[in-house]
């Protein structure tokens, strides 16, 4: 597989998909997505779709990656801020409870401080609003490129949903996706083999198709996602911010917890508003 590192948009083994997958991701999480205002982590195809039905804002640590999905936007005549900010050092520059929606697709595991990402992502998220977090499901899903940030961090469902709620989030859906492409991901055959021209430079759901190709989008739009299975290849949460933390740093407290010594404890409460 050669990637064009011009384009604005990862390559599926970078997101350790497969290339139907790859290409029916973004139309599953924007089907997640409440009406509203919408933030995206990350510069990546979901921001096309979820521009055409939200208000969208695009954060990303790489200019480049920016300016090259803020280029095919206009081609196509869609609309949305693009703001270079890291997240891992920076604030994500918007207003407080101001968002309806996170998408946060390739992006969390490669943070060195995720839950502190997360707590600032729920700053930004109104009471009802949703986080939509995307993130490799098994360990064999190992990457063959390096081209979008450093090292990766492993989930799995527990890890996942104990990082939303020490960050204050109420995990609503957690679920794998994708169950037919675990043998491609197992064999490390995630994509077919594309050249760095034409087609290559098009997000995946644009790209011309072949039959077998139209058979594996027929599989996602009508069972994949709507039906969860006990694997797949990638993890999706839908969380929302329901929760408030209070840290408790009191010897009392860590004496009470023995198994978080060392670590900060948090207390839900409802959150009050």
């Amino acid at each position: 597989m050669t990637w064009n590192p011009d384009s604005p948009f990862p390559p599926p083994s970078s997101l350790g998909e497969t290339e139907s997958g790859a290409r029916n991701l973004p139309a599953f999480l924007c089907s997640m997505l409440l009406p509203g205002p919408t933030l995206v982590l990350g510069a990546c195809e979901v921001a096309l779709l979820a521009a055409r039905d939200h208000d969208v804002v695009v954060i990303d640590w790489n200019r480049r990656r920016l300016n090259r999905l803020g280029d095919f936007a206009r081609e196509r005549g869609l609309r949305f801020d693009l703001v270079c900010r890291d997240p891992d050092r920076q604030d994500l520059g918007v207003p407080d409870r101001y968002m309806s929606n996170v998408v946060c697709l390739d992006t969390l595991e490669r943070l060195r401080d995720d839950v502190a990402v997360l707590e600032r992502i729920h700053r930004s998220i109104e009471p009802e609003g949703r986080l939509v977090v995307r993130v490799r499901a098994q360990p064999w899903t190992r990457e063959t490129t390096e081209a979008i940030r450093g090292p990766v961090r492993a989930y799995d469902s527990e890890s996942l949903r104990e990082r939303l709620t020490e960050s204050g989030f109420r995990t609503l859906q957690l679920r794998h996706w994708n169950l037919f492409g675990v043998p491609a991901t197992i064999l490390g055959n995630r994509v077919a083999d594309r050249s760095t021209r034409g087609e290559n430079a098009l997000p995946s759901f644009e790209r011309p198709r072949h039959w077998w190709e139209s058979a594996a989008d027929y599989w996602f739009r009508i069972v994949e996602n709507h039906v969860g299975f006990p694997t797949g290849v990638s993890l999706v949460a839908v969380a929302t911010p329901h929760l408030e933390r209070v840290r408790v740093r009191t010897a009392v407290m860590e004496r009470s917890l023995p198994r978080s010594s060392g670590r900060e404890a948090y207390d839900p409460m409802p959150t009050s508003r």
